[in-house]
């Protein structure tokens, strides 16, 4: 009877240790399973919520939204890196693109754009900015490697209410949502559009061209493709065409798909790189040898140029609006022989 009772109270005290314990686990600790030592502390994560609800904007697009972070503040004006398919088809039957969507920022203000989004390359990334004197956060950028197994966080708007197909627009930021998981592939190549970041974290429609968080507080990713979606149509072919494995093929089709911020980190390099040479020679003459003399182009300064060189320096420095044509482009660097011609093969702005 004793050692009966004696079980007793051993069974009962182990059930009420590990629901302890699990308490402990559920209040104190975010984990991403099944990678058991990716956790946070109740502390950190909240710390990582509100980083994100204050970088994140929305972006309506008159019978769609989406999501973007900021990335980049120049004086009064703020740059904005979200997903080209959030702002590519937008409805344009009254004016340009940039009258038909608008950005919702973290105080539930709304901006109309200063120029039309800017494709980065053939990635499924653009840019936006907007002008504007209240001050802002800008999302750290992550420059080291994500690793398969690190924790992450994906932030954003889901575009309906759950389960259902009743949209979520007259909720404006209210709907934010912040979601944990961690990195369950980095593709050797990429899938089409520059999708090489595979993650376990659950992400809605919506929450595409949102922010993707390590556990530092570091923007690694942006949000862009859910989980779960039919493999017929190619969303997980390679972008040289060939198919992966059917393992791999069931772990692609379980994560959800962001494009890794050092894609973004390449194209501002390479704007930066050109603005910072055309700031160099806008006032050298032009060798007679490059495309631009056959042209009749002596100097940068010859009024009767056919090319803007204005547009040179939007490459720099694109708050004023005007784009350069890859043309042009090509052709300047082509006959300075400043960069392969390989390299503004994906080049459009």
């Amino acid at each position: 009877m004793r050692y009966q009772t004696l079980l007793g109270i051993l069974g009962s005290l182990a059930i009420a240790l590990i629901y302890f314990a699990s308490e402990q686990s559920a209040i104190g600790q975010a984990c991403s399973y099944p990678y058991p030592n990716t956790c946070t502390s109740d502390a950190v994560t909240t710390n990582l919520r509100r980083l994100a609800q204050q970088t994140t904007v929305r972006i309506f697009t008159g019978n769609a939204s989406g999501s973007g972070v900021l990335v980049q503040r120049q004086g009064q004006t703020y740059t904005v890196l979200t997903s080209w398919h959030v702002v590519a088809f937008a409805d344009m039957p009254n004016g340009t693109l940039r009258e038909r969507y608008t950005i919702i920022t973290p105080d539930d203000r709304r901006y109309t754009p200063t120029f039309n989004a800017r494709q980065l390359g053939n990635t499924d990334l653009a840019v936006i900015q907007f002008r504007s004197g209240a001050n802002y956060e800008v999302a750290p950028i992550s420059r080291e490697p994500t690793v398969v197994g690190e924790q992450v966080f994906a932030a954003g708007f889901p575009m309906y209410q759950p389960g259902t197909l009743t949209t979520t627009f007259d909720r404006g930021i209210g709907v934010f949502r912040f979601t944990a998981g961690a990195v369950s592939l980095l593709l050797p190549k990429s899938l089409s559009q520059g999708y090489r970041l595979g993650y376990t974290n659950d992400i809605a429609v919506g929450m595409s061209g949102g922010p993707i968080f390590n556990s530092n507080g570091l923007l690694i990713g942006i949000n862009g493709r859910v989980k779960n979606r039919d493999p017929d149509f190619g969303v997980y072919a390679f972008e040289d065409g060939s198919e992966p494995s059917p393992a791999m093929l069931q772990q692609m089709v379980n994560s959800s798909w962001g494009i890794p911020i050092s894609t973004y980190l390449q194209f501002v390099s390479l704007r930066s790189s050109l603005g910072e040479f055309a700031r160099r020679r806008i006032n050298s003459p032009i060798n007679s040898e490059s495309p631009l003399a056959r042209w009749g182009i002596n100097s940068p300064a010859n009024s009767e140029s056919p090319l803007k060189w204005t547009a040179i320096f939007s490459l720099a420095d694109p708050s004023d609006g005007e784009s350069i044509p890859r043309l042009i482009a090509k052709v300047y660097l082509s006959g300075l022989e400043l960069f392969p011609q390989s390299s503004l093969e994906d080049f459009s702005y």
